[in-house]
């Protein structure tokens, strides 16, 4: 499988859990050419509800009516701030209309100029963070490339400042392990676990990275070792079992799925995890 394809797997999961990035501020003092892409790109989608092209990757785009009025009451009051604090606080309210409609590139696009104009660690976060987001979810190789680069750029930058910052490696090494040289990436978020061995994130992303590369044995110790640390974790779950599928183990990962099933509450959230295990062991008994 793509990466991307492995990424996929667990979307599903990603916006139920409320695990996607929620970026903190926007825009800069750019504001008239922001406001003019912004509203051309909304009024596309909101009279054509056809595709979109950003940076190379073409996706649908519906926004309701709801969501257009909220943007078209929300722009103008953020274009207006005149403080990363108040820019921040709309932006908050941006996202919840802009990740719903998948519009991760506009979130980047915002985030960037906020950076621009007040080029700090949070603000430089905010806009690696919103990247990394477009990065991990792009279907295309030129949309990845570009946004993993973008992605980079800012996290250097916050490293420079913050040397001890894991996170921030992890992802810098993960955005690095699509060039030319991705042994640069891996060595990066080794050496993180070298020194943190129950880092969540670095834990994930090789688990991840040796189901890229087949090496689903490696892929199992990775997910069973997340598990261990935070059995509550879905994500870690559903990978590994696929890892253990693939390696045609699927009474193994009929059980951890099982397992995993029985300790979930009632909630609204757990059911709907619930829902996505009844589908993968669905398809494992057939």
């Amino acid at each position: 499988m793509l990466k991307s394809q492995y990424i996929i797997i667990v979307v599903g999961i990603l916006c139920i859990t409320g695990l996607f990035f929620l970026p903190k501020s926007v825009v800069s003092n750019k504001n008239k050419s922001v406001e003019q892409k912004e509203k051309q790109e909304v009024t596309n989608q909101k009279d054509t509800a056809s595709t979109q092209a950003n940076m190379g990757q073409t996706h649908k785009v519906t926004l309701t009516n709801e969501q257009s009025t909220i943007l078209d009451r929300l722009r103008p009051r953020f274009l207006k701030a005149v403080s990363e604090k108040e820019k921040s606080l709309y932006l908050d309210s941006l996202y919840l209309v802009f990740r719903p409609a998948n519009l991760t590139d506009s979130i980047a696009f915002y985030a960037e100029n906020m950076a621009d104009a007040y080029p700090n660690v949070r603000t430089f976060l905010t806009t690696a963070d919103a990247y990394y987001d477009v990065f991990s979810f792009a279907m295309s190789d030129q949309k990845v490339k570009q946004a993993a680069e973008k992605a980079r750029n800012y996290y250097e930058k916050i490293l420079a400042q913050e040397p001890d910052n894991s996170d921030v490696k992890v992802k810098l090494g993960v955005t690095y392990t699509i060039t030319a040289n991705p042994m640069q990436g891996i060595t990066m978020i080794r050496e993180v676990l070298s020194k943190d061995p129950d880092n969540q994130l670095a834990l994930f992303n090789l688990g991840l990275l040796s189901m890229q590369s087949g090496q689903y044995d490696k892929a199992v110790e990775r997910f069973e070792r997340l598990l261990s640390i935070n059995p509550k974790d879905v994500n870690s779950c559903l990978l590994l079992g696929q890892s253990l599928v693939n390696l045609k183990k699927n009474n193994e990962a009929i059980k951890v799925m099982e397992k995993f099933k029985a300790n979930l509450s009632d909630s609204p959230i757990d059911k709907e995890i619930k829902q996505k295990i009844d589908m993968f062991l669905n398809d494992l008994k057939k």
